[in-house]
């Protein structure tokens, strides 16, 4: 182990080679991480060298927000993320000066380097993208408030029912923001921080990342990281592990990490609620609980309790899935109080405004019918309008043109947007209706069919893909028939 100077000399150098290699490397994402110390290196007088929380989940951000940047190939997309990078950059500069001043002044040079490198290449590409209009729009990836604040709409009934549903429980139920695949649950989710206000603090998790959820006791070790950050509580040493690794799995080691974790969350600052908020939660299902339903049983039942009993912790989950749902374990047995807040599509009028005036000065102007007939096609559905307004935009920066008509919207959908590969379109086919009587269901509704096997549709009714008409049942937004009827093989006979 060596004595305590030994090891604050191996963390010194340890802190000035990783410093090192950031400045020779610039814009290498692969350097970006937090540096591995000694154990208990520490000084005479104790200052210590391992960074806080905030500068580690600042430095996460900003290795994020680089490979997003080198990963992207549109032009536009390409500058705007990297517009993203240069300010988690100053972000992690800001973390860093508050850092310990022991190690801090390593890193000043290579930051003022990556500073220097970020704005060369921004200029570069600002000479590059020379567009009739920047694109505003985003398709593929949830909106951000750092850079789509002006295309995040038609949320404030959720938001409303959200913090009177909070504010007025007398026992704290269960939330669920319920809605299809790609209707905007992770975007609200992103800006639940600004939504909700100052007297909350919001711990969001990814459910799908490795991060988040490598496991049931990683994910309450992260719930336990987050929340600390939320409170600024990094410097408390205890938040690093909650649950020894050598006891992670064994039987009754998930409530014995749930009951860790609620002892710790009775302990955090009164005065400020806390959010945790689970994005696409049937991971926790379908990777971890339905193998061990004993141990999963044990720990709804606690996280439900806890619910039940104090009214500072809010659990919110978000996901495709209803509670009832999920089975074995019975997510519906626990969660009987939830209060479920679907996640649907965007109003007419909310979709009129983002087609025509998406950002202040939108100089493009769509000929009569276009944004109506946008809304047609889609009835609101956030990333489908997000993707068509988005390829028109590019169409018009292409032509350099200012005014599309309604043929610019046909060459738009033939060859940008009615595609096999559409996202919501395939995975609503491909994974909603994997199963055949699923299928077979919505060939019977595009052909106006009566529809045999009742349960399948009263699952795509309850989920909204299908409404009911005066000529019967349809699907609710006509490009998912005309979708279906292009690449579905039963209909190219």
């Amino acid at each position: 182990m060596g004595y305590p100077l030994q090891r604050g000399l191996a963390a010194h150098v340890r802190h000035a080679a990783l410093a090192g290699r950031w400045a020779q490397q610039p814009f290498d994402a692969d350097y970006l991480e937090t540096p591995v110390l000694p154990e208990n290196a520490t000084l005479f007088r104790q200052e210590p060298f391992k960074p806080h929380e905030g500068w580690s989940a600042s430095l996460q951000t900003l290795r994020e927000t680089l490979l997003a940047y080198q990963h992207e190939t549109n032009a536009n997309q390409k500058l705007d993320n990297l517009e993203i990078f240069a300010g988690a950059l100053r972000s992690f500069k800001q973390q860093n000066l508050a850092a310990s001043p022991v190690w801090n002044h390593y890193y000043f040079a290579a930051l003022e380097k990556w500073e220097k490198e970020t704005e060369e290449r921004l200029a570069i590409l600002r000479a590059d993208v020379t567009p009739i209009v920047r694109n505003p729009y985003h398709s593929g990836d949830a909106l951000h408030p750092d850079k789509n604040r002006r295309v995040f709409l038609g949320r404030e009934d959720l938001r409303d029912q959200l913090i009177h549903a909070i504010r007025s429980a007398g026992q704290m139920p269960m939330f669920l923001f319920q809605g299809q695949r790609r209707v905007g649950k992770t975007s609200l989710l992103n800006f639940l921080p600004e939504i909700l206000g100052e007297g909350f603090r919001v711990g969001r998790f990814d459910l799908q990342g490795a991060d988040d959820f490598p496991d049931v006791p990683g994910w309450l070790a992260a719930i336990r990281r987050k929340t600390a950050a939320a409170f600024h509580l990094e410097s408390q040493q205890e938040v690093a592990n909650v649950v020894p690794p050598s006891e992670g799995q064994g039987t009754g080691a998930w409530l014995s990490a749930w009951q860790d974790l609620e002892n710790w969350l009775l302990k955090l600052p009164a005065g400020k609620r806390l959010v945790l908020a689970f994005d696409e939660y049937e991971s926790l299902h379908l990777s971890a609980f339905r193998f061990d339903p004993i141990q999963a049983e044990r720990l709804l039942g606690a996280m439900r309790s806890f619910s039940q009993r104090h009214n500072q912790v809010v659990f919110l989950f978000a996901g495709a899935s209803y509670f009832f749902e999920l089975t074995e374990p019975d997510w519906g047995k626990f969660f009987v109080q939830s209060v479920t807040l679907p996640v649907d599509y965007l109003s007419e009028a909310d979709t009129l405004r983002l087609v025509t005036s998406p950002a202040p000065g939108f100089p493009i102007v769509y000929g009569e019918g276009v944004p109506a007939k946008i809304y047609a096609l889609t009835q609101g559905h956030p990333a489908l309008s997000q993707l068509i307004c988005r390829e028109l935009v590019e169409l018009a920066n292409e032509t350099k043109r200012k005014e599309l008509n309604g043929e610019d919207l046909a060459l738009v959908l033939r060859k940008k947007v009615m595609l096999e590969d559409t996202h919501p379109l395939n995975r609503f086919w491909n994974e909603f209706c994997a199963e055949p009587a699923m299928k077979e269901a919505v060939r019977a509704i595009v052909r106006r069919q009566p529809v045999s096997d009742q349960e399948c549709l009263k699952r795509l009714l309850r989920h909204r893909f299908v409404v009911q008409g005066e000529g019967g049942y349809r699907l609710r937004a006509p490009i998912f028939e005309e979708w279906v009827e292009k690449f579905d093989l039963a209909f190219q006979a």
